[in-house]
């Protein structure tokens, strides 16, 4: 056995224009119904186009020249006759086609284990003509994920999914599934596909296969830097590296990305002969708001949710990325959310959050995504947005009294102390926020008001000697004031059935705690470090 070592195609190229890839010589009627036979059968079962012989065509009549490529597989049969027509013509095709490396059967048990050989090796040779792209498109670490699909489809295996049936051989490819009925009714009628069968499925929902009981499963893995780096200069620069003038731009881009090839093509793509102050320009505004065609791609996901679902992902997005699960979902458990640790599971499952180590994570550009949504529900005013985790926008808010009933969460994370003025009754509107957090800011006083829907209230430094009189801490779960100059919490008795935990370390005036036999007795109460 012989096989021609060149390749006259590659992924970048033009689309194979020739008809078949393999011609498949021999001579006998013997090797035509043995060997030579099942050599065509397996390379047809895999999608090589393969050459035989035409079954139309009389006997000798010379064939006309096919269609082919240059790849060549040539078996010999020992008892074949001398011929001598064409000698001339031919001489110099046997004597190449003797001094290429094969496979000699005499090295193999079974002649099933030499087809085998034969065939994954014109695989390897002959897949990178195998494209649905025109040339104009980059492939980039396309390679090794099709062989790790390959390893999962085991084409080896004489089975479809697990099943037998009785048709013909298909490949069957679902693109996008979103619902569970798409599936039902392909898993029913499983019977119809004949063995050696394969369908590969792509989904958003990791659910949909689990729930179908299919269990090889596929997760695409962003692209790793050296990838996204060769994408990214493919299509802002046209060639494989990139400039030396834009190279620290280009990183902040390839950063940006994230590893989506979304991302990295559609950037690459507008930068494409701009200038160095137009990327700059570019890098600014992106900064601000997520470029359009890639918000939207992302957005898919997130409108499949169901609303508490939406509501759970939005607060993730904006409040706790890197926290430890546990703790995310007892917050959102104390805001009022029901069946939050199945929603976490659900948006895992939908590859909206992932889990490092113990801590719920989400892709930047993901996270970017979600936010944009929380910003469109107020372009110009802050104050109108559900959620607020910018130090700018927060400030603007507390500062000038925008805020609005709309407002349900505010999270203000300092890196180091920072003064500021504020409007005391900045709170008043906000009569459905659930959730205040702030941490490091000096203010010179501390609210007149703090609406009763809170159920998490954590403010450290807090300004006052003590909460506003008119505050019902009815739906309180939570309450952490480290370092305050809380003197004692509220005058007189109020009823905090929900409370679970209770902080108020390093308060140096701290002179009694609230009357616990009033209250349901909090899980856990730290009132350390007081004088």
């Amino acid at each position: 056995m012989a096989l021609s070592s060149q390749r006259a195609f590659t992924s970048a190229t033009a689309v194979c224009p020739w008809k078949y890839q393999v011609f498949l010589s021999f001579r006998g009627e013997d090797t035509r119904r043995g060997f030579t036979d099942y050599l065509y059968k397996q390379l047809d079962w895999r999608g090589i186009r393969t050459f035989r012989d035409d079954p139309d065509l009389q006997r000798g009549i010379r064939s006309s020249s096919p269609r082919l490529n240059n790849q060549a597989l040539v078996t010999h049969e020992r008892n074949c006759g001398e011929e001598r027509v064409e000698v001339l013509e031919w001489r110099n095709a046997l004597k190449k086609v003797a001094n290429l490396a094969g496979w000699n059967s005499k090295d193999y048990r079974y002649d099933t284990e030499l087809i085998k050989k034969i065939v994954d090796a014109v695989w390897d040779k002959v897949h990178p003509s195998f494209s649905l792209l025109d040339s104009s498109e980059v492939l980039v670490g396309l390679d090794i994920k099709l062989k790790e699909i390959d390893l999962l489809l085991d084409t080896n295996a004489n089975d479809v999914l697990g099943y037998g049936g009785w048709a013909e051989w298909v490949l069957l490819v679902l693109d996008d599934v979103d619902q569970s009925d798409q599936l039902e009714m392909l898993i029913r009628e499983k019977d119809c596909f004949g063995l050696g069968s394969r369908i590969i499925i792509t989904t958003r929902d990791e659910r949909l296969l689990v729930e179908h009981g299919i269990e090889k499963v596929h997760k695409v893995m962003p692209l790793s830097q050296d990838e996204a780096l060769y994408l990214f200069s493919r299509k802002a620069f046209r060639k494989d590296d990139l400039e030396e003038d834009y190279l620290e731009l280009s990183k902040n881009f390839i950063n940006y990305a994230g590893g989506l090839p979304l991302a990295l093509k559609t950037l690459g793509s507008f930068l494409y002969k701009r200038s160095r102050d137009e990327w700059k320009s570019a890098l600014d505004k992106l900064k601000q708001a997520p470029d359009r065609k890639i918000f939207q791609m992302l957005k898919i996901s997130y409108d499949g949710l169901e609303e508490m679902q939406k509501k759970i992902f939005l607060d993730v997005a904006c409040f706790h990325k890197f926290y430890d699960k546990e703790k995310v979902i007892e917050i959102l458990d104390s805001c009022g959310f029901v069946g939050t640790r199945i929603v976490i599971h659900v948006l895992i499952e939908k590859s909206l959050l992932s889990i490092s180590y113990t801590c719920l994570s989400i892709h930047d550009l993901i996270q970017e995504m979600a936010r944009e949504i929380v910003r469109q529900e107020s372009f110009e005013e802050p104050g109108g947005r559900s959620r607020l985790w910018l130090h700018s926008d927060i400030i603007h808010v507390l500062t000038n009294n925008t805020g609005t009933e709309t407002i349900e969460g505010i999270v203000l994370r300092l890196h180091k102390f920072e003064a500021a003025h504020w409007n005391p009754e900045a709170f008043t509107k906000m009569c459905k926020l659930r959730l205040l957090k702030i941490n490091k800011l000096r203010l010179s006083l501390g609210p007149k008001y703090l609406p009763n829907s809170l159920r998490i209230l954590e403010w450290s430094w807090y300004p006052s000697k003590c909460l506003p009189p008119s505050f019902q801490p009815v739906e309180l779960a939570e309450l952490r004031m480290q370092h305050s100059k809380i003197d004692h919490l509220w005058n007189g008795i109020k009823y905090m059935v929900k409370l679970k935990s209770i902080h108020l370390s390093y308060s140096e005036n701290l002179t009694r705690t609230p009357d616990f036999t009033v209250i349901t007795l909090p899980t856990n109460h730290d009132a350390s470090g007081r004088q």
